[in-house]
């Protein structure tokens, strides 16, 4: 192989691996960005939530809570398993057989 066309694959190489890099950095950057709203979201919300939950006045906090598409109270079944959906105790201190 000649000289120059190892120092091209080099260059090419260096190239390939420089593009991988910043693809990556993208990509982390777009991540941290994303968490960044979604937990400013999630605060946002929570405290709207806390907010309309301290009024003392049933029908006020109703309304607040209509207002942000939430739950207005806990149903009365509360503990009840939703439908569709089913609830696994796990007891990690008890072995687990092959049965």
């Amino acid at each position: 192989m000649k000289r120059s066309a190892l120092v091209w694959l080099v260059i090419l190489a260096a190239l390939t691996i420089g593009a991988l890099v910043l693809a990556l950095v993208q990509v982390l950057h777009q991540a941290v960005r994303q968490g960044e709203t979604r937990r400013a979201a999630t605060a946002a919300n929570t405290a709207a939530f806390w907010s309309c939950h301290s009024s003392h006045n049933r029908a006020l906090r109703d309304g607040c809570l209509a207002q942000l598409d939430l739950p207005s109270g806990v149903p009365a079944g509360a503990n009840a398993t939703p439908p569709g959906q089913h609830v696994v105790a796990v007891d990690l201190a008890a072995p687990i057989s092959g049965q």
